[in-house]
């Protein structure tokens, strides 16, 4: 087997509205917060990348949402704390 060089792994838009669609069983407007999520992924970790392997993306992806989105990145609908901040102010009260 040879190796053909970096492979750009991109779903087509019509399987992300597919799967939320069909997972939480809503309409379109009420999937706010559903494509604000897709919207930061795109463009804070997705949209210029080229990843080698699907492996390679998977990784890039699990440390985007642990590392950065659950941890650090400030979420305006959770009054501008990260997830985990609000988990933890959550379970205090």
């Amino acid at each position: 087997m040879s190796y053909s060089g970096p492979v750009e792994v991109k779903l087509p838009e019509p399987v992300w509205e597919r799967f939320f669609a069909t997972y939480s069983g809503a309409r379109d407007e009420d999937n706010a917060v559903v494509e604000s999520f897709f919207a930061n992924l795109k463009r804070e970790e997705v949209a210029d990348s080229v990843y080698a392997t699907r492996q390679e993306a998977r990784s890039a992806l699990f440390s985007y949402l642990e590392m950065f989105y659950n941890r650090e990145r400030r979420h305006s609908s959770l009054g501008y704390l990260s997830p985990a901040e609000f988990e933890q102010s959550s379970r205090a009260a």
